[in-house]
């Protein structure tokens, strides 16, 4: 599955970025930020996009 995904800052800035979201063969839900080459994992797909969220929030702080 991928989704497009777009985060928010107020009216001050969008970013847009593709995430890929599988389910590997130990069952654990695994989104991938293709662009920013971040991979996270969790229990649930909503987790691991939560997951995903929170690594490229702290990515797009640290390159600010």
């Amino acid at each position: 599955m991928t989704a497009g995904r777009a985060a928010t800052c107020g009216n001050l800035s969008v970013v847009k970025f593709e995430v890929e979201v599988y389910r590997n063969e130990t069952g654990q839900w695994v989104a991938t930020a293709v662009e920013y080459r971040i991979t996270v994992t969790g229990r649930t797909e909503k987790e691991a996009l939560a997951r995903m969220m929170e690594a490229l929030s702290v990515h797009l702080k640290g390159t600010a």
